[in-house]
């Protein structure tokens, strides 16, 4: 997905508030989200033979960075 799709991507989320800073939370650097974004959508791209699923729930800001709090992948089995 090219960058700048995923960034109108991203500012139509309902949860786009709470990105933006929400009651007074630190607000998410938005093209850190947006590399990770990238990266993870490259690495399933060039491991799509094998990576059946790939999930991060959740990634949080800590002190300025995003974090996985929690991933898991699914890979096919070698036949």
């Amino acid at each position: 997905m090219p960058l700048g799709l995923l960034v109108l991507a991203i500012a139509v989320l309902a949860c786009l508030p709470v990105l933006q800073g929400y009651r007074g939370r630190q607000a998410v650097d938005m093209d850190a989200l947006c590399t990770t974004l990238v990266r993870l959508s490259e690495l399933a791209w060039v491991c799509r033979d094998e990576l059946v699923e790939l999930e991060i729930n959740p990634l949080a800001l800590s002190e300025g960075r995003l974090v996985a709090l929690d991933a898991r992948g699914l890979v096919r089995t070698p036949q």
